[in-house]
């Protein structure tokens, strides 16, 4: 842009001269010749009568007057008079012939003027004025520059550049000579003719405007320091215009050689100066002081000059250049809104500007920045339709309307902009980005199946562009997504073939293994996915993916129940990579496998070893739950114990550790060892103790907490501590509330009160209550129900409340010879139970008909089958043989 605006002061420079030199043509040899003073007005009129030379001086004179008015056809005619009255007497006919050739530029009639001139050339018996002569080579050389003819223009002004020319136009000539080469941009040449003249005429009077076009030569040619020490060398004038017009020149040196400060303090000088209506001259050099502000980061500086920059722009493109700037600038200083005001205003001021497609870009992309998503969709919408745009442009346009609209929730439509963008792209690059990022955003909108059918047409389509292989690779990843496995693994399998020597070459193989496990319909199927995964793994060279295939192996032939095969794969990585963390892992599961496979001796060793190597693992704990869990089953307590407690001491922030806590409590339960049992469990409830009841917690920590607190309860009732152990329960019941564990808890408070009814007959109230509560509960296991009726009889029993709870073991009888009957199998134990505390209080009673149904009650046992069967068909007989009854 400096380059640019150097250039057209150069030619502002060179169009001011010109107009000048051709109001300072010398007034030739006449005598008593003399320009007309303000004071001595001029009425133009031909005067009959008057002599031919007398006539002609007069008509000279008045054609100079008229020159001067810029009445350059009446100027002509006086001319033409004035030529015809000298006829060819030179030197007045080479007078006459230049007065009428600068009428005819006046009136920009420059054939007409160089036909005057040739003529003259033609029919001049001989001119040896020098004067004259130069005048008219230079009139020449202007007129063919001014037609463009800058080679004749070259040719008739350079002689008058020497040393022995007339020296009166060697400035004016120097001045044409270096516009010619400017006009030809030789700015060497420019340099040498002006720099070779100053040093001949350091003070001549032509020498502002020649030092003016040296000082642009300099900056043209990047030689900023030697155009300062010009403009400096030339110092304050007496006429204020040309000092300003220097001051205007050495701010635009200044810039341009990085004295920002200095071209400030210029400014700041002559600001008072600042026309308010437009300025060619204030508006090139306001210009490249503005924008070396913003560049240079000076945003505050920049903000007070452009609306200056503004006032002195002489087009509307200047304006428009103006504003945007501005807007720029406001920008970079966080006033957005007055940003968005100033391109509003170019759009609603200059509707039709050229430059409206790239304000209204502007503005949608800072009303996107501003978060109006939908007003920025709305601006881009607006300039995809804009035939002024240029194809790029619309591209963008279409993607930066796609990208608000995604912002702004409006998938679908962004999906559509990001499609019609791709017709605009002007590459396969931005086209396929287009459709790319339309498949993205399909993802995003959950609409699969779309963004899988745009992304393999990405990968089709623009294979060789830079998203190609990237599309391929995601419309695998969707279709694994969708549980497509099959084709999902034949995408990687593509994406493999296309792009051998891709980064993701490898991670594509391997995605293609664990697909087809995943699509892996049989057996064979899930074999064939473990040999492919097991095939790579063996020839992949990043030892991470040869792992990762390895465990998919793994997986795949375990899902195949080959678990000799799973093995083998956990196997090579155990021992063809010793020094990964996937060693770990592998180890862990052949430990599981191995367990599972009862391969349990093995299994052990495995353990051990993992014990050994891997201690502080997180799988660690685990197994030590699974190792201590096997020596359980083996009815090992105390070495089942020994694992969970290592657990404990070796993972304390584990989640594991309160299941471990209880089961080495459990163990020690079973092993009589009660104090260690009630330590273990106390030390297991007070990682808990801030647990609150009411507050909501999690269900796996309610249920851990209800196991320890029943355990601890049976504990306590095993050492007759019934009150201790009824308040444990009480706990337990809280936490289990109405799940299994807290119904458990329910039954064993009130076997608690049971207890503690011997001494305290109103506990019997209590535990009706408990067994009570659980009946009331419609998900209470089968057993939970049984257990719970035949302790309630049991209760009211002892209440002395008989019938009730004669009632209640009927029913569990009649409930299960019910089931019986029908075929369904239940538990028999309180069935026989009811039975034969039913038929004791019936014979209590001692009725007849009381005795012939407590017979008939030990005969349903009887035909039961059961291992009670064979004593209740003989108390069945010995009631009816006693009392003498029927059958």
């Amino acid at each position: 842009m400096t380059t640019g605006i150097t250039r057209a002061l150069w030619a502002l420079v060179a169009l001011q001269v010109a107009a000048a030199l051709w109001a300072q043509a010398p007034a030739g040899n006449a005598a008593g010749t003399v320009s007309p003073t303000a004071d001595d007005p001029v009425f133009f009129q031909f005067e009959d009568g008057a002599s031919a030379a007398e006539g002609g001086q007069v008509s000279r004179s008045r054609g100079v007057h008229a020159m001067a008015e810029g009445v350059f056809s009446v100027a002509k005619a006086f001319f033409e008079r004035y030529r015809e009255s000298v006829g060819t007497r030179e030197p007045d006919f080479a007078d006459a012939s230049a007065y009428l050739a600068e009428a005819h530029v006046g009136m920009a009639q420059l054939a007409e003027a160089e036909a005057v001139l040739l003529d003259h050339e033609r029919r001049s018996p001989g001119l040896r004025d020098r004067e004259q002569q130069a005048r008219l080579a230079y009139l020449r050389a202007q007129i063919y520059f001014k037609q463009g003819r800058v080679a004749d223009s070259q040719k008739w002004v350079e002689p008058l550049t020497s040393a022995d020319a007339a020296e009166s136009y060697q400035g004016r000539a120097v001045i044409l000579l270096m516009d010619i080469h400017a006009r030809q941009e030789t700015w060497s040449e420019v340099i040498r003719v002006g720099v070779d003249y100053l040093v001949r005429r350091p003070s001549g009077t032509d020498n502002y405007e020649i030092q003016r076009r040296l000082a642009n030569a300099y900056l043209l040619t990047g030689r900023q320091g030697a155009a300062i020490a010009l403009l400096g060398n030339i110092g304050r004038l007496d006429d204020p215009a040309r000092d300003l017009a220097l001051d205007l020149l050495r701010i635009v040196a200044m810039v341009q050689h990085g004295d920002l400060p200095g071209a400030r303090a210029v400014f700041q000088a002559i600001q008072p100066r600042c026309p308010a209506t437009a300025d060619n001259d204030w508006w090139l050099t306001l210009t490249q002081l503005a924008v070396a502000e913003k560049s240079a980061g000076n945003n505050e500086e920049a903000l007070r000059l452009f609306p200056l920059v503004l006032q002195v722009a002489t087009t509307t493109e200047q304006k428009i250049q103006a504003l945007l700037q501005l807007a720029d600038v406001q920008l970079a200083l966080q006033r957005v809104t007055l940003a968005r005001d100033t391109l509003e205003g170019i759009r609603k001021t200059y509707p039709d500007c050229p430059e409206l497609p790239t304000v209204t870009m502007r503005l949608a992309q800072l009303q996107h920045d501003m978060g109006n998503y939908l007003t920025a969709a709305e601006l881009f919408a607006e300039l995809v339709n804009n035939a002024k745009a240029t194809p790029e442009m619309r591209y963008q346009a279409w993607i930066g309307r796609a990208r608000s609209l995604v912002l702004a929730g409006q998938l679908d439509l962004a999906i559509d902009a990001y499609l019609a963008g791709e017709q605009f792209g002007s590459n396969e690059e931005e086209q396929s980005q287009s459709l790319f990022w339309a498949a993205v955003t399909a993802n995003d909108a959950k609409r699969f199946e779309q963004a899988e059918g745009l992304y393999r047409k990405v990968a089709e389509r623009y294979g060789k562009s830079a998203l190609g292989p990237d599309a391929r690779l995601r419309q695998a990843a969707v279709l694994f997504g969708l549980a497509r496995y099959v084709e999902a693994a034949k995408a990687y399998e593509l994406f493999a073939e296309e792009h051998p020597a891709h980064e993701q070459f490898e991670t594509a193989l391997l995605q293609r293994g664990i697909a087809l496990r995943m699509g892996a319909r049989t057996p064979q199927d899930a074999l064939a996915a473990a040999t492919i995964l097991a095939d790579f793994a063996r020839t992949c060279k990043n030892e991470t993916t040869a792992v990762a295939a390895y465990l998919e192996a793994f997986q795949s032939a375990r899902a195949a129940s080959a678990y000799d095969q799973a093995v083998s794969y956990l196997t090579a990585i155990i021992n063809g990579y010793p020094g990964t963390d996937s060693v770990a892992l592998a180890l862990y599961h052949r430990v599981l496998t191995r367990f599972h496979q009862k391969r349990n001796e093995e299994a052990l060793r495995d353990a051990a070893s993992f014990f050994e190597s891997f201690p502080l693992l997180p799988q660690a704990a685990e197994l030590y739950i699974l190792v201590g869990d096997y020596h359980a089953n083996q009815q090992n307590g105390e070495l089942a114990k020994d694992f969970y407690l290592r657990l404990v001491n070796n993972h304390d922030s584990s989640p594991l550790v309160p299941l471990a806590l209880y089961e080495a409590a459990y163990c020690a339960y079973h092993l009589q060892q009660f104090d260690s049992a009630m330590a273990l469990l106390d030390q297991l409830l007070e990682r808990f103790k801030k647990t609150d009841e009411a507050v909501l917690v999690a269900a796996d920590v309610r249920q851990a907490l209800a196991k320890a607190e029943l355990l601890k309860g049976d504990i306590l009732s095993e050492q007759e501590r019934y009150a201790e152990a009824r308040a444990c329960f009480v706990r337990a019941r809280n936490w289990g509330e109405d799940s299994d564990l807290g119904l458990q808890a329910l039954g064993r408070q009130g076997e608690m009160c049971l207890a503690l009814a011997s001494e305290n007959p109103t506990m019997l109230d209590e535990a009706s209550q408990c067994f009570q509560a659980i009946l009331a509960v419609p998900q209470a296991a089968m057993v939970m129900r049984e257990m719970a009726s035949y302790r309630l009889a049991k209760s009211l029993e002892r209440q002395q409340k008989n019938d009730e709870a004669l009632d209640l073991y009927l029913r569990l009888y009649f409930a299960f010879t019910a089931d019986q009957a029908n075929g369904r199998q239940r538990n028999w134990v309180y069935f026989v139970r009811s039975v034969y505390d039913a038929a004791r209080i019936l014979e209590m009673r001692g009725g007849v008909d009381d005795m012939r149904q407590a017979a008939r009650l030990y005969e349903g046992l009887a035909r039961a089958g059961l291992p009670a069967s064979a004593e209740a068909k003989q108390r069945a007989e010995g009631i009816r043989a006693s009392y003498g009854l029927d059958r």
